[in-house]
């Protein structure tokens, strides 16, 4: 089998696809409700996925523990950034425009 550009077998696992197309193909599996091995085949031959991660026809796909190691990954990640939180808990003197009448 032959590597594509984003599959590379000297390259650690989780890093061998970029985060939007990993993005993407996490979002793709979790609409389809595909398993990992699922989506992996379905990155590599079905071309409508492929268009959607802006992939290439010939570009082959990666290994499924990617996907395992990108969902660990985001399951660390707190849903905001703190400085997005302090902004989201604090109230605003101006009112939203278009925002709902008091």
């Amino acid at each position: 089998m032959r590597c594509s550009p984003i599959c590379s077998r000297r390259v650690a696992v989780g890093r061998a696809c970029p985060a939007d197309v990993t993005a993407v193909v996490i979002t793709l599996q979790a609409l389809h409700g595909l398993s990992d091995s699922e989506t992996v085949d379905a990155v590599r031959f079905d071309l409508r996925w492929k268009a959607a991660c802006g992939l290439a026809v010939t570009a082959g796909a990666f290994h499924a523990s990617t996907l395992t190691y990108w969902r660990r990954r985001l399951a660390r990640k707190p849903p905001f950034a703190p400085s997005t939180c302090r902004f989201m808990m604090t109230e605003s003197a101006e009112p939203i425009p278009g925002g709902a009448p008091d």
